[in-house]
């Protein structure tokens, strides 16, 4: 080979490396649900949505989320999640950590789009002994 092509070979293992560099440097930007910061927080039902699919909630401890006690909060959840709770379940509801300011239900002055799990607490006592 001639030295004209020098130049060449060496623009074309640049252009690679550069290729492989970004290839792997968008490995680490993975967006994977279970690295995300989960938070929970524990209320009472105050509406259901008829779909079952949309509670409105009263926070009465605000667990590990940023949210205060006595927020109301409009949690979605999908349809395939199947959950079946009523008015005045409390339940334990998990979630991302993303919290928005509600605009679509005016009973509701946050809303959580991206639940993770809900589940339903027993509040009675149980006093045998």
């Amino acid at each position: 080979m001639t030295k004209e092509c020098d130049p060449m070979k060496k623009l074309i293992a640049f252009v690679l490396a550069l290729v492989c560099v970004l290839g792997l440097s968008g490995c680490g930007l993975k967006n994977d649900s279970r690295n995300e910061v989960m938070e929970d927080f524990v209320g009472i039902i105050t509406s259901v949505s008829e779909n079952n699919t949309n509670y409105i909630v009263k926070v009465t401890d605000s667990g590990s989320s940023k949210l205060v006690i006595g927020d109301v909060v409009l949690v979605q959840t999908d349809v395939e999640a199947g959950y079946q709770y009523a008015v005045n379940d409390c339940i334990k509801v998990g979630f991302n950590g993303v919290v928005e300011e509600n605009t679509t239900i005016s009973t509701a002055n946050k809303s959580i789009p991206r639940t993770f799990d809900i589940e339903k607490i027993d509040t009675t006592e149980n006093n045998a002994g």
